[in-house]
């Protein structure tokens, strides 16, 4: 909801528009009606007077919404793009991230010589041995420092909301053509399959 406030002075009338930065409402005045100084600052508004201030409240609230609406949905997709950025980057690793002769974000393949069969295998340690069979073994067991293979997650924050993006959705993760995977949100509609999924293949 757009906060929206109405206040008669002796100088005309306000309109007080809140907006929300870091948790809270701020609040500024707009002059939308100013006063005749011919009339008396004791007399009362007319019935003109309040009907344009009625119209105009109208148009500056549908305009506001729209405006809300469409920052909400382009804040929700820039989060959520951002956790699957970094969910990709979980699986493949960045290899911006060097140092001391080493990749510091090297990812799961990298100790697990394949990818993930499912997002939960980046933040349990995998048991699906039909899955992750010989030579690529490796993340069935812990990380061997030695060997440096084996699984040394988890590769993610594994808070309860690792794997749900913006709108409350379970992100999804498949194979879109081998080798290529996908990882994918269904959008603000909250329906996979139509043009406002959000979705990176590598």
């Amino acid at each position: 909801m757009i906060p929206f406030k109405i206040k008669f002075g002796k100088h005309g009338i306000f309109l007080t528009y809140g907006f929300h930065i870091y948790n809270e409402f701020i609040f500024i005045d707009y002059l939308i009606m100013e006063r005749s100084s011919s009339i008396s600052r004791f007399s009362g508004f007319t019935l003109v007077e309040m009907l344009m201030t009625i119209l105009i409240v109208s148009i500056l609230a549908t305009i506001g919404v729209t405006q809300f609406t469409n920052f909400s949905t382009d804040a929700r997709s820039a989060v959520t793009m951002e956790k699957l950025l970094a969910l990709k980057t979980a699986i493949n690793g960045d290899p911006h991230f060097y140092s001391g002769g080493e990749y510091t974000k090297p990812g799961f393949i990298a100790h697990c010589h394949l990818p993930p069969e499912t997002l939960t295998d980046l933040i349990t340690l995998p048991t699906d041995g039909a899955y992750y069979v010989a030579p690529n073994q490796a993340c069935l067991s812990a990380y061997d420092p030695f060997l440096k293979t084996g699984w040394r997650g988890p590769y993610v924050a594994s808070d309860t909301n690792w794997n749900i993006d913006a709108w409350g959705m379970a992100i999804q993760y498949f194979v879109t053509g081998p080798p290529a995977r996908t990882i994918r949100s269904c959008g603000p509609d909250k329906i996979c399959g139509n043009d406002d999924d959000l979705s990176v293949t590598f």
